[in-house]
């Protein structure tokens, strides 16, 4: 479907859920809420569409007998002509991958 990652630290996240506002993610690194981050977001057929949105909120979903942690975090686009378009082409070849399984 669609990879997410952290840029510039290349680490990939997992998305739960995209729309045109926004998206929310598991990894095992908490965000600050309010923090501001650059993403790099590749579709199935490897189109990568680079986008920034600022955290809206993030909780403890797991804490695993190991020691490793799983944080959900929900990020809102950040709104400007550039963000708008691609946002829209992300959601759009998303859909279309969708509308095909």
């Amino acid at each position: 479907m669609v990879e997410g990652q952290l840029v510039p630290l290349e680490m990939p996240l997992t998305i739960r859920d995209l729309a045109e506002a926004g998206f929310s993610t598991e990894s095992c690194v908490p965000f600050p809420p309010g923090s501001h981050h650059h993403f790099r977001f590749t579709t199935v057929d490897q189109t990568a569409i680079a986008l920034e949105a600022t955290v809206v909120h993030c909780r403890l979903a797991r804490a695993g007998s190991d020691g490793q942690f799983t944080y959900v975090t929900g990020f809102e686009f950040h709104s400007d002509a550039s963000n708008d378009a691609s946002i829209a082409s992300l959601v759009d070849t998303l859909s279309s991958v969708l509308a095909l399984e």
